[in-house]
């Protein structure tokens, strides 16, 4: 991963907003999680410029909480967020979600505890049922290695040092387009420090979730393709850990066939060659 100069601020966080009206708590707690350390932190949110509903209610809570708010007419997250990587102007930067709760200050301590040659921090997490508000199962286990990762690498669970993105850029999309970001950056064991503190509550079975949309669930098999040029390009794709995250990905929605009806997934698995 290149490494140039650093910028002027620690972190800055990108969030996408769409369709996103009567409910941003999520976002709400997230902003306020940073009350500490506002002097060494940066939002940056993106709202969909075809969301008219959001927009007054993003200028309320602007009034309460300090964050630059930007109108583009992105139609993805993917774009969203590479609005969001061109107004950064911090040292490290976070890829989160609207619908879901951030811990800022878990996130700077990291940055501050980080060795200066390590250029990914990943911390913990926990999975949230929708309406629950309740932990499902053992999410909070400690992670010391790439392999562990691979079990839910959520981009919101990282912090990347700006000055190693280079050229990196999501893909289009609205699903799997963090995964093809994490390939492009030809991420190595020794470029992440690891950390136990908890940077993110990330919530599931929400209905009005990208996740809980069939069609935008059927994107993830054109983004995984792509995922499969970029390492071929790269010349990984045998001994690199993004291959073994895209076929757990889709095994995992495979095995949903009730919710998701995508039947592709076994035969796009069956072409992808071996990591072993």
């Amino acid at each position: 991963m290149r490494v140039s100069e650093p910028n002027s601020k620690l972190l800055t966080i990108v969030i996408p907003v769409h369709k996103m009206a009567f409910r941003l708590g999520n976002l709400e707690n997230t902003l306020r999680s940073a009350a500490s350390v506002m002097d060494k932190t940066n939002f940056v949110i993106i709202h969909d410029k075809g969301d008219s509903a959001t927009y007054p209610q993003l200028i309320a809570l602007q009034r309460i909480f300090s964050f630059e708010l930007f109108e583009v007419e992105y139609g993805s997250p993917g774009l969203a967020r590479n609005e969001g990587m061109k107004r950064s102007n911090s040292e490290w930067i976070c890829f989160w979600d609207s619908d879901d709760i951030g811990n800022v200050e878990e996130v700077v301590n990291s940055i501050i505890e980080c060795p200066r040659e390590k250029a990914v921090i990943i911390g913990e997490y926990e999975i949230i049922k929708f309406n629950e508000h309740v932990a499902s199962g053992n999410l909070k286990k400690r992670v010391n290695s790439l392999k562990h990762v691979m079990i839910n690498p959520g981009i919101w669970r990282m912090a990347f040092r700006s000055s190693t993105l280079g050229d990196a850029r999501f893909i289009k999309g609205r699903m799997g387009e963090d995964q093809a970001f994490l390939a492009t950056l030809n991420m190595r064991e020794g470029d992440v420090f690891y950390t136990r503190r908890h940077f993110y509550k990330y919530f599931i079975g929400d209905p009005q979730q990208l996740t809980s949309n069939r069609d935008s669930i059927l994107e993830i098999n054109s983004a995984m393709e792509k995922v499969q040029e970029i390492l071929k390009l790269g010349n990984q794709i045998e001994d690199y850990v993004y291959i073994i995250w895209a076929r757990l990905l889709l095994t995992s929605i495979k095995k949903d066939r009730k919710s998701t009806r995508l039947n592709s997934s076994h035969e796009w698995i069956s072409r992808m060659p071996s990591s072993a």
